[in-house]
């Protein structure tokens, strides 16, 4: 930052009643951290009034970046291993994941950002995607969501809940069908599990559980 601007800051900073001044540490703090990008966005759609709350029943809890991705083959990724030498520690895929999703090929994307929402209340899948309301902007895809899970590979703190609560999912399968995809840590055996089922699967997710979307 140059003198030009640091001076005028200081002397703002400088100027600003005691109360804010916990505040703004904070931010900075924050801005200064490991998700610095992700905040400074969340800063920049603020002053541009642009993070007004589109929802009812679902609290924004933040945007993600994922990177760029090659190509991805969905069966040479999500594989059941939870040996210590696998890449994510994924214990279980439900039966409808290996006929639905197993054969996927997703094609090479540029970097791009999913949100993530937490549940006001407990809620089925039709119940979100009815709040979600714009259908594409719901989708995501297994290269999106298995990114996500490098993150947070061995159940560590991050956008994934691993309280054993749901992570939820809107993804085509390789008919192009919509299915919903619950991801969740199984605390007791130390290890992610996938599980897919058709919209309209009669079961609620409680409340707290998150939805990422675009």
């Amino acid at each position: 930052m140059s003198n030009d601007m640091l001076g005028p800051l200081v002397r703002k900073i400088v100027d600003l009643p005691p109360e804010f001044l916990g505040t703004l540490r904070d931010l900075t703090e924050k801005l200064g951290g490991k998700d610095g990008n992700n905040w400074l966005g969340a800063q920049k759609r603020f002053l541009r009034k642009e993070d007004k709350s589109e929802f009812s029943f679902l609290k924004p809890v933040g945007r993600i970046a994922i990177p760029a991705t090659e190509e991805f083959i969905a069966r040479d990724n999500f594989v059941e291993n939870i040996s210590k030498e696998a890449g994510v520690r994924i214990g279980w895929l439900n039966s409808n994941f290996d006929l639905w999703f197993l054969n996927e090929t997703i094609l090479p994307a540029p970097k791009t950002e999913l949100r993530c929402a937490s549940l006001k209340k407990q809620m089925d899948e039709v119940q979100i995607i009815t709040e979600l309301g714009n259908c594409r902007k719901m989708e995501t895809n297994l290269a999106q969501l298995f990114a996500l899970l490098k993150m947070q590979s061995n159940g560590e703190d991050g956008w994934l809940l691993n309280n054993e609560d749901r992570n939820i999912f809107f993804v085509r399968d390789i008919g192009f069908i919509l299915r919903v995809l619950w991801v969740w840590w199984k605390a007791l055996d130390h290890y992610w599990c996938v599980g897919a089922e058709p919209i309209g699967y009669p079961s609620t997710s409680r409340k707290d559980s998150r939805v990422f979307f675009l």
